[in-house]
């Protein structure tokens, strides 16, 4: 996973912490596909997809979303 802070339970669980938006990159498909985004400040889902099946070290994902502020990216839970 790239792009910024993020705590992980291995195949069950990502939280990741994007202070300036939610655009953010997955280079790993070992992980959670559904993702839902959250505007940290307000609890708010702004935002919500799936990571491709064939997702993998040589093959990332970039996903670009709306937001200024800062998101939450959860994948899985």
């Amino acid at each position: 996973m790239y792009g910024g802070r993020g705590l992980e339970v291995m195949g069950k669980l990502y939280v990741l912490y994007r202070e300036k938006g939610a655009g953010f990159a997955v280079c790993d498909g070992r992980g959670p596909k559904a993702y839902r985004v959250l505007d940290a400040s307000s609890g708010e889902e702004v935002g919500r997809g799936e990571i491709r099946a064939d997702v993998g070290a040589t093959n990332a994902q970039r996903v670009e979303r709306d937001g200024k502020g800062p998101r939450v990216v959860s994948f899985g839970g």
